[in-house]
């Protein structure tokens, strides 16, 4: 009697199991759009509340940015966790690093002094110009059209 069992029979059993299954395929532009969606948000307000004042002062404009970095690091945490077509993924990453600059930049700003004020400011324009660059690469990747 043999008490064995046969690994093409073992692997027919499980597939025969999964054969019902439907895996639905991920949208990715749809993903992406609402893993975005709170950080642009928040960042469209950040830039008009900037706007309105005739020049708020860096404590000010650090306190404005707190909702901005908390949405921009949580679609960072979740964007690298997430799955994406393996084209993309390095996009995805370089997003992260560029998001990065930018919160490291407004961070920036908390310690500055007069001095350094427009430096650290151009600064924070480029990063946030870097980040845009990031963003519409992934955008492209994805077949979204570039954000203006």
């Amino acid at each position: 009697m043999r008490r064995g069992f046969s690994a093409f029979a073992v692997a027919g059993s499980l597939l025969a199991g999964v054969h019902g299954h439907h895996v639905r395929p991920v949208n990715y532009k749809k993903q992406y759009l609402a893993l975005v969606a709170p950080a642009n948000k928040l960042v469209d307000k950040l830039v008009a509340e900037w706007d309105a004042k005739p020049t708020p002062s860096n404590a000010a404009a650090l306190k404005d940015a707190g909702p901005y970095i908390a949405a921009t690091e949580t679609f960072d945490n979740r964007a690298l966790r997430d799955l994406w077509p393996t084209g993309v993924r390095g996009d995805i990453k370089a997003l992260v690093v560029a998001d990065g600059q930018v919160i490291a930049a407004i961070e920036a700003l908390g310690s500055v002094t007069v001095l350094d004020s427009g430096s650290v400011r151009q600064q924070l324009m480029s990063a946030f110009t870097a980040e845009g660059t990031a963003a519409n690469i992934v955008r492209s990747d994805l077949g979204l059209p570039a954000n203006s």
